[in-house]
């Protein structure tokens, strides 16, 4: 919910934006500002479920006690189909600017049924339990945001067909490799110590972090980072100024 609020606050920062670019004209400029919003946000994104899903066991350990440890694989399975929600939070603002919401409405509103009807066939007439419900929720968001959302923007802004799909697909480079290395020192260390777990916490993100920074962001990427903390600095001392 949190990551969400925080997505959806960036995102509505990029809506004069985008309102600007379609005024203007300048469709090739808001696919470009679009695609490196979807990357920065990739990689809270990547952190934030690699975070939740490789640490289940032990999160559900401290937060809701040992008997819940079992509804880890449900925890991967809800929080796996997160990320193609978040990212298409930019895509909306497209929408609104070009005047197109009454297809992205219909359609949200037909998979939303779709949802509905699935669970319920999975739950009456498989033994998936729990993990109907939410294969069913997998399934339509990957339709309605993967695929739907992402063709429709690309489409109503007469670019190329695959242009937003490289944000979901780097979300999912950065999350396999690291909610696995997660994962795995679940069998390493004793996180059962709630210390040990914070611990834990803080030097995967720390590690996480530097590995983005120094060696999958290119160097356009960490200057304009650089250029945020500047401008944050002098508007700082600016305030201790006055």
């Amino acid at each position: 919910m949190m990551l969400d609020l925080i997505v959806r606050g960036i995102s509505n920062v990029l809506s004069p934006i985008s309102y600007n670019y379609v005024a203007h004209n300048q469709l090739d400029e808001l696919c470009r500002q679009i695609v490196r919003s979807q990357k920065y946000l990739a990689f809270l994104i990547a952190l934030s479920m690699a975070l939740l899903c490789g640490f289940s066991r032990p999160l559900l350990y401290h937060w809701l006690g040992e008997d819940f440890t079992g509804l880890s694989g449900l925890m991967w399975v809800m929080i796996s189909g997160c990320f193609v929600s978040l990212l298409s939070h930019p895509l909306y603002a497209v929408n609104r600017a070009l005047n197109q919401v009454r297809i992205p409405a219909v359609v949200t509103i037909c998979f939303g049924l779709m949802n509905i009807i699935l669970g319920i066939i999975l739950l009456k007439y498989t033994s998936l339990g729990l993990y109907s419900v939410a294969y069913s929720t997998l399934f339509s968001l990957v339709c309605k945001n993967l695929l739907f959302d992402t063709l429709y923007s690309s489409h109503i802004l007469k670019s190329s067909w695959w242009v937003f799909l490289k944000g979901p697909f780097f979300v999912l480079a950065l999350f396999i490799p690291s909610s696995l290395l997660f994962q795995l020192t679940n069998y390493i260390v004793d996180l059962h110590s709630f210390p040990k777990f914070i611990l834990m916490i803080l030097a995967s993100v720390t590690i996480y972090s530097s590995i983005c920074f120094f060696a999958v962001m290119k160097k356009s990427d960490r200057e304009f980072i650089f250029s945020l903390l500047h401008i944050n600095s002098i508007f700082v001392r600016d305030d201790k100024g006055e």
